[in-house]
């Protein structure tokens, strides 16, 4: 979905001649009008699934601005009631988008132990000093933990997070290096 699109609203614009500034206006549905079918699920059980999409620089004309742009999922039972819901913002965990040089711009980063109980290990290599950043996202994209390291020097990178303060699950862990970033999925057992 995209917002801050400039268009008509009718009837208003057929007699004022003003055009209306609509939000969450549908651009793209990835799966399709009725999504997939997941038919392999018993209670408590966990789908996870990965879609890659690359965004064009507009859609029907409209330029594209990354950050009027939205990402809608949810679950229905069949295809009339929609059961849940979750929404999230490009460039946020919920909603990895991969092709868009603003998000990702060959940063690359090795977070190990995966799954981790304590510590996660960040390792990395900044060609000139930058600020880095480091969040830590639930599955549902809310921001659990965020340390800023400042500007660090060049080189090769080893950073040390804490992960005992937190429950076991799955988590999204963004690792921000001046403008690039890169997002890795993490998972925390002990």
């Amino acid at each position: 979905m995209q917002d801050s699109t400039l268009g008509p609203q009718m009837p208003i614009t057929l007699i004022t001649g003003d055009l209306y500034t609509h939000n969450n206006r549908l651009v793209h549905l990835i799966t399709g009008q009725w999504g997939e079918d997941i038919t392999s699920t018993t209670k408590g059980s966990f789908i996870d699934k990965t879609y890659s999409y690359t965004i064009p620089d507009d859609y029907r004309g409209v330029p594209v601005v990354l950050k009027d742009l939205k990402v809608a999922a949810f679950i229905a039972e069949g295809k009339q009631e929609i059961v849940t819901g979750a929404k999230a913002y490009p460039g946020t965990p919920a909603a990895i988008i991969a092709g868009i040089d603003e998000l990702n711009r060959n940063l690359t980063a090795s977070i190990y132990p995966n799954p981790a109980s304590d510590v996660l290990s960040v390792d990395f290599k900044l060609e000139k000093p930058k600020n880095v950043e480091i969040k830590l996202y639930d599955l549902s994209g809310s921001l659990i933990k965020a340390k800023s390291y400042g500007v660090l020097r060049s080189g090769k990178m080893n950073i040390k997070l804490s992960t005992s303060d937190l429950k076991d699950g799955l988590y999204f862990l963004s690792l921000n290096v001046g403008k690039q970033k890169t997002v890795q999925k993490i998972a925390i057992s002990k």
